[in-house]
């Protein structure tokens, strides 16, 4: 194996260290467990776990979800400007108030998880 400088912050330090110490009292022999044996088998997990998210992150479907999306969201969006006008024409319905009215309701909901700054309401 090559030998390769590595530095490490003090708490990560302790943390290894820990761990081989948590080792020895499970009963391994010191011989066995050592900090450069476990912080090897510590990066290499930790290569595995970020080489896995990468791939998945690759192939994991966003695009076609967010495609999904989107056009679920423009269909209830149009068809619902089709009804309201068809509706509000054929009954009388002042369709500008109803536009507001929702339009103040989303802007409810939508605060709770997109509070607003002061620079954006203006």
């Amino acid at each position: 194996m090559a030998k390769v400088t590595v530095y490490l912050k003090n708490a990560v330090i302790d943390e290894i260290k820990g761990l081989v110490e948590e080792d020895i009292q499970a009963g391994a022999h010191p011989d066995e467990v050592s900090f450069s044996s476990k912080t090897s088998m510590l990066l290499e997990l930790g290569l595995r776990v970020y080489n896995l998210r990468r791939s998945e992150h690759a192939g994991s479907g966003h695009d076609e979800f967010d495609r999904m999306l989107l056009s679920g969201v423009l269909e209830a969006k149009y068809l619902t400007q089709f009804l309201t006008k068809t509706l509000g024409e054929a009954n009388g319905i002042d369709v500008a108030a109803i536009k507001e009215k929702v339009k103040g309701t989303i802007k409810n909901d939508m605060e709770q998880f997109f509070p607003s700054t002061d620079d954006q309401e203006s």
